[in-house]
């Protein structure tokens, strides 16, 4: 097998197999019980530093997004409202204007600056967990890059890409064991990016994990999937503000027995469609073996 076979111009090819081999298997013989027990205590660890990691870019992307809008909307209110009695309406929408511009310019200045940083990210994300080798995917420049231009594109008054940023620049710069240096740890660790990435768009640590596991990942296991899952809860715990009624509702109830109740019923009925569909799924693929597949006949042999 080549290891490293030349795709492209800059692109490389990932060894994703483990390569048995004498050394290999040395190593795995001298190394104790307690070594690999601290290996894997490691291995946790680094899913919720990349995790809280991924949830802390997301506070500070939501909270600049907050204020930079909180004063571009305070400014141009104030003119609008000068303005409406001198009649110059048209410069209130210039300073808009000329604010969104700004953001814009920031933002395409940041893509000129790291090119990667462009897009959403998913292709190159779902590339490198395929098995390519993007030069520059998982640098911290790009993870920089990424999260200010999405902070400055939202700003500007156009939503940005999805943040699946964070693209796990933790597992190639701050990894100093040797151990996790290989290609397939590498990949772990960025199908833990990219899983937490999606939890932190959308809330939901569960979608970020099916969305590793089913859209971006084609190597997987399943110890990999409770790592996963693990990363992907650590950011959204870490992301979690205050649920509280306002103090002037007394009236005012996050939940009720009632709203408990449909919840429960909603989770029952996802889970017997979904297990319908696959019952299904399941009867239509062995109809489909038993009358579209054409078995040899004995005269052939």
């Amino acid at each position: 097998m080549f290891s490293h076979l030349v795709l492209g111009k800059d692109y490389e090819s990932l060894d994703y197999d483990r390569c048995i081999n004498e050394p290999y298997v040395e190593l795995l013989e001298g190394m104790d019980n307690k070594k690999a027990k601290k290996y894997e205590a490691v291995r946790w660890m680094l899913m919720f530093a990349i995790g809280v990691t991924v949830g802390l870019v997301g506070l500070f992307v939501d909270f600049f997004v907050r204020l930079f809008t909180k004063i571009k909307y305070t400014l141009v209110a104030d003119s609008l409202q000068q303005c409406s009695d001198r009649g110059c309406l048209s410069v209130s929408l210039l300073e808009l204007l000329a604010f969104n511009l700004t953001f814009v310019f920031i933002a395409s200045v940041l893509v000129l600056v790291e090119p990667l940083a462009a897009g959403s990210g998913i292709p190159e994300i779902k590339s490198y967990l395929n098995g390519v080798k993007v030069p520059g995917v998982v640098r911290l420049r790009t993870c920089l890059c990424k999260a200010a231009g999405v902070l400055f594109s939202v700003a500007g008054g156009k939503w940005g890409p999805a943040f699946l940023s964070f693209r796990a620049s933790l597992s190639r710069r701050s990894i100093r064991f040797s151990y996790f240096r290989s290609d397939r740890d590498k990949r772990d660790f960025v199908s833990a990016g990219a899983a937490a990435g999606v939890a932190a768009a959308f809330g939901a640590p569960i979608g970020g994990t099916l969305f590793s596991l089913e859209e971006g990942s084609s190597f997987w296991n399943q110890a990999l999937t409770w790592k996963v899952l693990f990363c992907s809860i650590c950011l959204v715990c870490s992301t979690f503000g205050e649920f509280k009624c306002p103090d002037e509702d007394k009236n005012c109830h996050l939940w009720t027995v009632v709203d408990l109740a449909f919840f429960v019923l909603m989770g029952v009925v996802g889970g017997l469609l979904g297990a319908l569909f696959n019952c299904m799924n399941k009867t239509l693929a062995k109809y489909r073996i038993r009358t579209s597949t054409q078995r040899p006949s004995s005269s052939e042999f």
